[in-house]
């Protein structure tokens, strides 16, 4: 990587001596053996991640996990989880200041590691590789789709990415990434810039079967216009988090409303043929990217707006892991269907499902403020991966969509009007 000069600016705070910092906690032995664990192994005590999948191609394939026998209570699914922040950073004090990303990573990442406690999940201290596979500390890493051309830093655009975080009763995830968070905020100046966004990766173990696979795919279709009212305006119609409905490649040559689309991913018995359907192959750029499952293992959110404090992380993160626990658990699409597609019922959806000690709904209220609930937006088609159609294809295409965008949003008008919880 080629190194990006800096000046450091003038006028900046001194750091407080090590007296006033926080001081780590005596290092015992069994927190020394916590943390070569945490390092050593994934969330279940397994190696981390599983090798990549082929995309598969023959029925075979079609089931990405091993496991044929039926949950019982005694076999609990683990839900894994990771989260990736996009940001600004510029150092509060001048002993934070670097000329180069790579200087200023490291030093960041042994303030980090000194600073917070031993108990919490440690941070590398280069920046890591796009093709890196390791996931068991806190990490930075280069993002030019976030750079603004041109602008001197500090700031320093980045990405965090977080160690796999692991959702049990009672675990406690959400306080490593709190403790992450507060040492950004007392050390840095925390901003963001319209590029930047959050991503949230879900997997479980024991991992998705196909069954859940479509339970998830057709839930993301149905309540679309709920997180599109979610979402502040910058993450609607967003180009990098497309629609899995409207911007689908089924749906832009066939004009299939969102009840057929999901009446297609219910008919199709290979996962690839269920990604497929949601997103053009190998486009990860869609609010639901179903080809994670194939590269990481997990499904990924790509629609929260980027975060400059941990409650709005949580906030996002709590959706998604309530959102995927909700979907393994409906019965099929006729239930499903029954829930208006807004705000209320996105969240009535998520209640009937809130596990004790999983789950914090609480933290997801932030979310739910200023907005009403029978909020919902209909995504708006993109023009992004049709640019190889003629002028007129495209154009008479997009029309199509719009056509098609207006139905859907009188035929969920209807819906929400007339349901009331609960619904099932």
């Amino acid at each position: 990587m080629a190194a990006i000069a800096c000046t450091p600016t003038a006028g900046t705070k001194t750091r407080p001596s090590s007296s006033q910092a926080s001081a780590n906690p005596p290092c015992t032995p069994r927190a020394r053996a916590q943390s070569s664990t945490r390092q050593a192994v994934g969330p279940i005590g397994m190696p981390w991640p599983p090798p990549d999948l082929p995309v598969p191609s023959s029925r075979q394939h079609a089931v990405l996990s091993p496991r044929a026998e039926p949950l019982t209570e005694s076999k609990k699914r683990i839900i894994t989880i990771g989260i990736e922040s996009e940001f600004e950073l510029d150092p509060r004090y001048e002993d934070g200041k670097r000329a180069t990303l790579a200087e200023f990573v490291a030093a960041l990442a042994i303030e980090h590691n000194h600073l917070v406690p031993s108990r919490h999940p440690r941070m590398q201290t280069f920046i890591k590789r796009k093709d890196s596979s390791q996931y068991a500390k806190w990490c930075m890493a280069e993002e030019p789709s976030i750079t603004v051309a041109g602008r001197p830093c500090p700031p320093w655009t980045i990405e965090m990415i977080s160690p796999i975080l692991v959702a049990y009763p009672g675990s406690k995830w959400r306080e490593d990434v709190e403790a992450t968070w507060k040492y950004l905020q007392d050390q840095y100046h925390i901003t963001t810039n319209r590029r930047c966004s959050t991503h949230i990766h879900l997997s479980l173990d024991p991992f998705y079967t196909t069954p859940e696979i479509k339970r998830i795919a057709q839930a993301c279709i149905y309540f679309e216009p709920a997180f599109e009212a979610i979402v502040p305006p910058v993450r609607r119609f967003n180009a990098y988090a497309k629609s899995n409905w409207l911007d689908s490649p089924t749906v832009a040559r066939e004009d299939r409303s969102r009840s057929e689309l999901i009446a297609a991913i219910e008919g199709a018995v290979q996962v690839d043929v269920i990604a497929r359907l949601m997103q053009y192959r190998g486009d990860r750029e869609y609010a639901w990217n179903f080809w994670a499952l194939f590269r990481r293992r997990t499904i990924e959110f790509r629609k929260p707006p980027a975060c400059t404090r941990p409650e709005e992380v949580l906030a996002w993160a709590e959706l998604a892991l309530s959102f995927i626990q909700a979907c393994i658990k409906y019965e099929n699409t006729t239930q499903l269907q029954k829930v208006p597609p807004t705000i209320g019922g996105l969240r009535w959806f998520l209640s009937q499902f809130t596990e004790a000690g999983v789950n914090e709904p609480k933290r997801m209220q932030r979310l739910w403020w200023g907005r009403s609930a029978n909020a919902m937006v209909q995504p708006y088609p993109q023009p992004v991966g049709f640019w190889a159609w003629e002028v007129a294809a495209r154009s008479a295409m997009i029309e199509r969509l719009k056509r098609l965008r207006e139905a859907e949003m009188k035929q969920s008008l209807v819906l929400a009007r007339r349901g009331r919880a609960p619904f099932w």
